[in-house]
């Protein structure tokens, strides 16, 4: 996670507009919502939203990142089929979605390009959120009752913003939009995740808890092997 971190702050670098042509294949005045999710997960909850947004914005793309090894045609056409019932023709043929391997870079160039990354509810994305968090790129949230979709909200907790946070699909709708048609407020949110974002990386009382566990663990084992190992030992042996 370390090493990961050091290189999402290095993509903040790539020329944007360069990108979004050369290799995504959309116009460089497009509005870039970008999703990481596998299709299979994709909730129909999460389909009015995207319908909201694209049909409000003419200049809107949505990119979805799907993970290399979840490809499946099936899951697919029941996504495309599902929004075709409520999209124009033109508005479906800005749905994008790409299908990434092993390598992250591809996901974090994306990401760092997007003008919000939206993380899809019910279920949501932590990984994902971790990384444009770190980029300072404004990601939407919308939080169920359930932890796989509160995981960008224990990410802003720990930053105390919550501008980011929702209540409502509309709202959410909303906010995406506001984000890409007007640059000032999006950069305000910008300045503010570019200044705390460290907050996610650098806790002092969390490795603290990890210390305290393993020097527990390693104390009270029965194992004679790691019986008498200190900490530093155990951690570079």
């Amino acid at each position: 996670m370390w090493y990961s971190v050091s290189y999402v702050y290095r993509t903040a670098l790539l020329d944007r507009a360069k990108y979004i042509e050369k290799v995504l294949g959309i116009p460089r005045s497009a509005h870039l919502y970008v999703v990481v999710q596998p299709l299979y997960a994709m909730h129909p909850l999460f389909d009015e939203c995207i319908a909201r947004i694209l049909m409000q914005d003419k200049l809107g793309y949505l990119v979805i990142l799907n993970p290399g090894n979840t490809w499946q045609s099936s899951h697919h056409n029941l996504f495309f089929t599902r929004l075709s019932g409520r999209l124009s023709e033109d508005a479906m043929k800005r749905i994008l979605t790409f299908q990434y391997l092993q390598t992250t870079e591809f996901i974090q160039k994306s990401i760092s390009a997007a003008h919000v990354l939206l993380d899809p509810f019910p279920g949501g994305s932590y990984h994902s959120s971790l990384i444009a968090l770190s980029l300072g790129i404004p990601v939407i949230t919308f939080p169920s009752r359930h932890m796989l979709g509160r995981q960008c909200l224990s990410l802003y907790t720990r930053m105390s913003y919550l501008d980011l946070v929702v209540s409502s699909s509309l709202e959410f709708a909303t906010l995406a939009l506001t984000l890409a048609h007007k640059p000032k407020i999006r950069q305000k949110h910008v300045n503010f995740l570019m200044k705390h974002r460290s907050k996610l990386f650098d806790c002092a009382k969390v490795k603290k808890n990890w210390i305290d566990f393993f020097t527990f663990a390693l104390t009270s084992s029965s194992d004679p092997r790691l019986k008498n190992k200190t900490l530093s030992t155990a951690t570079t042996g």
